[in-house]
C-alpha cells in the first residue's frame, strides 16, 4: 500500500510538472480548460500565447493567483500578473471576465462551454521574446 502511494505521488508530480511547463511557469488554474494557442511574429518581438477558460468567476480566479503571485496590475476588469523577466523573455498571465464588452486575444474558438458549465473567465498566458 505504501509503495502504491509513492508511485502515485511520483506519477502525479511528473504530470503536474509537465502541465505547469505549458503555463510558462505560472501555476495552472485548477479545473481550467485549454481553448487555443497562437504565435505572433513581429519586427521587434515574437509572442506565443495560450487561452484557457474556467467556469469560476474572475474574482475567484484572480484571488487564486493573488495568493500565490502577489497583487496584480488591474485595468478595466482585467487582472495581470507578470513573472520575473528573464533576459529578453517576458511572461504574463491575464485574467478576463468573458463577455462582449471585454477585449482579450481571440483565436477563432468561442469559450461558450466548459464541460457543460458556462465559461465565465478567460485566462491568457503569454511569452514575449524581444528580437
Amino acid at each position: 500500500m505504501r509503495l502504491t502511494s509513492i508511485v502515485f505521488a511520483l506519477v502525479t508530480g511528473f504530470a503536474t510538472v509537465a502541465f505547469a511547463q505549458t503555463w510558462e511557469g505560472f501555476p495552472p488554474y485548477p479545473g481550467s480548460k485549454d481553448l487555443c494557442d497562437q504565435r505572433v511574429y513581429g519586427n521587434a518581438r515574437e509572442i506565443h500565447w495560450a487561452a484557457y477558460t474556467s467556469s469560476d468567476p474572475p474574482q475567484v480566479v484572480t484571488a487564486f493567483y493573488e495568493a500565490r503571485l502577489g497583487k496584480p496590475e488591474t485595468d478595466k476588469g482585467e487582472a495581470r500578473f507578470r513573472a520575473a523577466k528573464e533576459g529578453a523573455v517576458e511572461r504574463v498571465l491575464s485574467v478576463y471576465p468573458i463577455g462582449a464588452s471585454y477585449s482579450y486575444p481571440r483565436c477563432g474558438k468561442d469559450p461558450d462551454a466548459d464541460d457543460g458549465a458556462r465559461a465565465r473567465t478567460m485566462l491568457i498566458v503569454s511569452r514575449a521574446i524581444a528580437r
